[in-house]
């Protein structure tokens, strides 16, 4: 609903007496999901629908998304801005285009997963095989059998190991290298092609008209495949929830550096204050642990009850306050360090709103200053 309604309705809902919440309760809505752990699918739901609502609300949903630590979650789904720039670190290396033979025997490749699935009737032995039951069959078992014929102690050798208009010509198949990570596969009897990628979960076939079809395969590879690419620094063939999660990724990284980041340097003016009443409360209990004179008893009690009247006076006078903002400002680790003492004074507020501090160790019902 949000991404078709357009900018000028959205903010009229926003600005009407009915839809003032619908700020809070949309970004409410989108925390909740990106709470979800293992959920990439709902995440890239609530960053597109959080796209839609910075590119159409502006400053109307910016302080939400903030005030609710969104932005602080989009943050952390985008993870830290080194890990592009060692993205190259990742890369396949030159030689891997071509890969090896031991690799692309069959079951062991995209290309011999679509084979071995039967609901794949893949139109791409169309011009050198018929697509009936018995053909495939008999397919599959020379393939088998010319499998069978390379010992297990062959020595690996690299095909195709660099970008050149060199082709390894097999039957009716001949392989070429013309791009980097990228194997062509055509047939000599017609015009078509099999091209395996280096990040496509299955591959693009070409057919005599220049129509590319991508297709993904069913079943997973092999074990020995895995095993035989542990000592590789090359990039694995990356499945449908790899896709996922890079997507959420780098689409949380454009959120952030488009929009959050400049409002993430400038928090909230609520939120400074807390800080500061926070850093008084910590500094306070310092100077009460390491008291060394009547001097220094006097100074952190008049420092914690100066912070904590602050306190009182923020508590009272910003009702927007959330959750979030008071654990990312260190107020809650700060009044836990505090108080969770027996020989730290007591925090008393007083019906009125005063606060004010009992040394005593007694319980509050025995103690004269408590009552």
């Amino acid at each position: 609903m949000v991404h078709y309604s357009s900018e000028v309705l959205l903010r009229e809902v926003c600005d009407s007496e009915s839809g003032h919440n619908l700020p809070t309760v949309l970004v409410e809505i989108t925390a909740t999901v990106l709470d979800q752990e293992d959920d990439d699918d709902g995440h890239l739901l609530a960053l597109q629908i959080i796209r839609d609502l910075v590119d159409k609300g502006g400053d109307v949903f910016l302080d939400q998304l903030a005030r609710l630590g969104v932005i602080n979650k989009v943050s952390t789904l985008a993870g830290p801005a080194s890990d592009d720039e060692n993205e190259d670190e990742s890369k396949p290396e030159k030689r891997e285009p071509g890969r090896r033979i031991r690799q692309l025997r069959f079951l062991q490749t995209a290309f011999g997963r679509l084979l071995a699935d039967p609901r794949n009737a893949h139109p791409l032995f169309c011009a050198a095989l018929p697509l009936a039951a018995e053909s495939r069959s008999e397919f599959l078992e020379k393939l088998q059998r010319a499998r069978s014929q390379v010992k297990p102690v062959t020595s690996s050798q690299p095909i195709l190991s660099t970008v050149a208009p060199t082709k390894l010509t097999v039957g009716n198949w001949s392989l070429t290298c013309l791009k980097e990570g990228e194997i062509a596969i055509h047939n000599s009897d017609g015009q078509q092609a099999t091209i395996l990628k280096e990040d496509l979960p299955g591959f693009v076939f070409e057919s005599n008209r220049g129509t590319k079809h991508s297709f993904t395969a069913e079943t997973s590879l092999g074990s020995e495949f895995v095993t035989g690419w542990t000592g590789k620094r090359g990039r694995k063939l990356k499945s449908k929830l790899e896709k996922t999660k890079q997507k959420v990724k780098s689409m949380a990284r454009e959120l952030y550096d488009d929009h959050f980041k400049a409002v993430e340097s400038m928090p909230r003016g609520v939120v400074v204050t807390l800080r500061n009443i926070s850093t008084q409360l910590e500094s306070a209990w310092e100077l009460h642990t390491n008291r060394q004179c009547v001097e220094g008893e006097n100074t952190w009690r008049d420092l914690m009850k100066t912070a904590l009247e602050n306190l009182i006076v923020v508590l009272k006078d910003e009702n927007t306050i959330s959750p979030y903002e008071m654990c990312s400002s260190g107020l809650v680790q700060a009044l836990f360090t505090v108080l969770n003492n027996v020989s730290v004074p007591r925090l008393l507020l007083h019906p009125q709103g005063n606060a004010y501090l009992c040394t005593c160790t007694t319980l509050p019902a025995l103690c004269t200053t408590c009552k």
